[in-house]
């Protein structure tokens, strides 16, 4: 699958408009994998913290960076074997869905904590408060 704008400007002539936005989209690609692999080590710590992966190995921070350093090692050898064999348009793919599907999953938890566990009124008003209120929990809106 090749990427629709940066083919659009090829067709056109403008070689050097569409290698920027291919640079651009790689530097794009590329920064929300760096991040979510952050993020994936430390949701791995939170889980060994919280019991529910081995604290030895997952939760184990490094003497002088104080962070955890072996599960950062486990998932930059895991992503680069997947980025090693896996072709850049499946891994946008996955990264894609994958940040879908996180996103759902916080707002759907969100949802569930709105009606098992209210929130008093008062910690958090922003403008339209009632409104996105009445979409999450219509029954507790007042």
């Amino acid at each position: 699958m090749e990427a629709p704008l940066a083919v659009a400007f090829l067709d056109r002539g403008l070689t050097s408009a569409s290698y920027l936005i291919t640079a651009g989209a790689l530097a794009g690609l590329t920064s929300v994998m760096l991040v979510m692999l952050l993020g994936q080590t430390r949701v791995l710590y939170a889980m060994a913290c919280d019991g529910l992966l081995p604290r030895k190995f997952f939760a184990a921070i490094h003497p002088k960076f104080r962070t955890p350093y072996k599960s950062t090692l486990l998932v930059g050898v895991l992503a680069g074997v997947v980025g090693s064999l896996v072709p850049i348009d499946d891994i946008g793919k996955m990264v894609n869905i994958g940040t879908l599907l996180a996103f759902v999953i916080v707002c759907i938890a969100v949802m569930v904590l709105r009606r098992t566990i209210p929130v008093k009124r008062g910690h958090f008003v922003h403008p339209g408060f009632h409104w996105f209120r009445c979409l999450a929990s219509p029954s507790t809106a007042t």
